[in-house]
């Protein structure tokens, strides 16, 4: 007898338990259904009088689901403080994203678009400083085949529409092929950086050594002018101008005066009676970005060894 209350009461338990359980699943089941379906539901209110948007805005990559972006995007989730406005359909009772400050908007876009560490790197960005939005590069309302819903036909497009200075240097003798689309503005700026000027690696440094390897080292001589000890204008960027320039090899200067901001040697116009005085640096000092072989940058596979015999 007592055998068969204890099971009827253990029984009893583990029902309770489940039946509990089921509870708890059927209820977090139906908010998330009916979540969904809340967004859905109002959203097709907003078609009724905003029918022009929601036709441009159909076909877009917000208004689809895809592996890239699982997620379909409803009008509620930028359009905020939509509760009001059913009540008072006016322009001043719910979220205008054209209205609001750059870091405003940009807060609405990173619910989705970026983690919380990014967002409070972008915060500090260059861009949002300058009042540049996310709708001043992206469409949001408008089907376009554009990349990443750009104003521009693609990212060098868009970026040029603001950098003009920019666009003037790469119309000089020596620059970066961005024109032609071999190169990006992305490749090398990170539109959300703070430091490095909007570097995408740690350096600027490393950002050009991701193109041009065999200029990193390392070298048991070293140049010092490589070293990127600052944050702007360092390292590389102490000879060459990262867009483009009238001089080859995208140098800021001459060569000849460009090394003299360094070295001013009065040695170099008496030796050999003064017949290296006004030749171009690097045709002694080849191995200009640093040197396994000898200490003043000195070839001798170009040089011979007459001059490495004086020159070691």
């Amino acid at each position: 007898m007592d055998k068969y209350f204890t099971m009827k009461y253990r029984f009893t338990i583990i029902s309770n338990v489940g039946f509990q359980i089921s509870i708890i699943i059927l209820f977090l089941l139906t908010n998330i259904v009916s979540g969904d379906t809340d967004y859905r539901e109002v959203s097709s209110f907003c078609v009724e009088c905003h029918e022009d948007a929601a036709e441009r805005f159909m076909g877009t990559s917000h208004s689809m689901a895809s592996d890239k972006s699982p997620h379909q995007v409803f009008c509620l989730d930028c359009h905020r403080d939509w509760e009001n406005h059913l009540d008072d359909p006016s322009a001043e009772t719910i979220t205008n994203l054209e209205a609001l400050t750059p870091y405003d908007q940009f807060d609405v876009c990173s619910n989705c678009h970026f983690g919380n560490s990014e967002a409070n790197f972008a915060h500090a960005g260059q861009h949002l400083q300058a009042g540049v939005n996310c709708t001043g590069c992206h469409v949001i309302h408008e089907r376009t085949s554009r990349p990443g819903q750009l104003t521009g036909v693609d990212i060098n497009t868009t970026c040029l529409e603001c950098h003009a200075i920019e666009m003037s240097s790469f119309s000089l003798i020596a620059s970066h092929p961005v024109q032609s689309g071999a190169v990006n503005c992305s490749d090398c700026h990170n539109y959300f950086g703070t430091i490095n000027n909007l570097s995408t690696s740690d350096s600027e440094n490393q950002t050009c050594y991701g193109c041009h390897p065999e200029m990193e080292g390392p070298f048991i001589y070293e140049h010092e002018a490589r070293r990127d000890y600052g944050l702007e204008d360092g390292g590389c960027l102490n000879c060459h101008n990262g867009h483009g320039s009238p001089f080859q090899y995208l140098l800021k200067q001459p060569t000849y005066s460009l090394c003299q901001q360094c070295h001013i040697i009065p040695g170099h116009r008496m030796a050999h009676d003064g017949r290296f005085a006004e030749r171009n640096c690097l045709e002694c000092h080849i191995d200009i970005h640093g040197s396994n072989r000898n200490a003043k940058f000195f070839n001798d596979w170009f040089l011979g060894s007459d001059c490495i015999e004086c020159h070691d």
